[in-house]
């Protein structure tokens, strides 16, 4: 997924196999995600051709003067749209549940990739669950064809000790 050459993989992950199986490999993965490495090909191009690429909801990334290591440069805008999108929809996500949580009593503590944590006061639980839930669920004004986007959420007294809530 991240265009390296069979040389590297042999030197890394597939240790003990020749540079022509791992050239095989690499073949028969492309043909396997073709949709993907042809998707993937369309933003490299347009990151040499334009020096950007812009996400689903407008956000910018300019590579114009990162031009000293091709290679990861290239893999950093395929990975823009994928990991922008998801940020942009917890930031969005953050802002709306901010004020609407405080009529529970709870709160955001911070966000980490692509999840959020919260405080919440337990009276409120199956409320704020609910509504985090419908939030967070919710793709947003930006991909109104996309359904629902599956939510795991997990209850604990401290991170360590989360499981599963399902909602009833």
């Amino acid at each position: 997924m991240y265009g390296r050459g069979a040389p590297s993989l042999v030197a890394n992950e597939l240790a003990g196999y020749s540079i022509g199986e791992a050239q095989t490999f690499i073949d028969n993965w492309k043909a396997r995600y073709h949709v993907y490495t042809k998707w993937a090909e369309q933003i490299k191009s347009t990151v040499k051709t334009k020096g950007e690429i812009v996400s689903l909801i407008g956000r910018k990334r300019r590579f114009r003067l990162l031009i000293d290591n091709i290679y990861e440069i290239l893999n950093q805008a395929v990975n823009f749209p994928i990991q922008s999108l998801a940020s942009d929809m917890v930031l969005l996500s953050m802002v709306e549940l901010y004020e609407r949580l405080k009529q529970y009593e709870s709160y955001i503590l911070f966000a980490v990739h692509d999840a959020l944590v919260f405080e919440v006061k337990e009276e409120y639980l199956d409320q704020c669950v609910a509504l985090i839930h419908e939030v967070m669920e919710r793709p947003g004004k930006f991909l109104p064809n996309v359904p629902g986007i599956p939510v795991e959420i997990k209850v604990g007294k401290n991170w360590g000790k989360t499981k599963e809530y399902t909602i009833i």
